[in-house]
């Protein structure tokens, strides 16, 4: 079974300033590449949704997804998946999670 996911405000934000940062610095095919691959992703993590790691020590119930530069940072709730953040590999998840 599917669950549905749907992104947090902080994560609308920073998918976005993924896809800004891509278009201005690699274009737009890249842009549409990345963020589509990210889409995809979350697709992945919501028909599996064990497939990132535990992050419990961290927040509890969280979990993490690497995709190429970036974390996906998720949760499940009562109607499916809640993508909390979209991080780079350089951002502190306990600052901003």
């Amino acid at each position: 079974m599917t669950n549905k996911h749907r992104l947090l405000p902080k994560a609308e934000t920073d998918f976005y300033e993924i896809y800004a940062y891509t278009y201005e610095n690699f274009g737009e095919d890249k842009a549409e590449d990345y963020t589509g691959g990210l889409l995809d992703a979350f697709a992945l993590i919501s028909e599996h949704i064990r497939i990132g790691r535990d992050i419990g020590h961290i927040r509890a119930g969280y979990f993490r997804y690497e995709y190429k530069a970036h974390t996906v940072y998720y949760r499940q709730d009562q109607v499916g998946i809640l993508i909390v953040r979209i991080l780079g590999r350089e951002q502190d998840p306990m600052r901003h999670l």
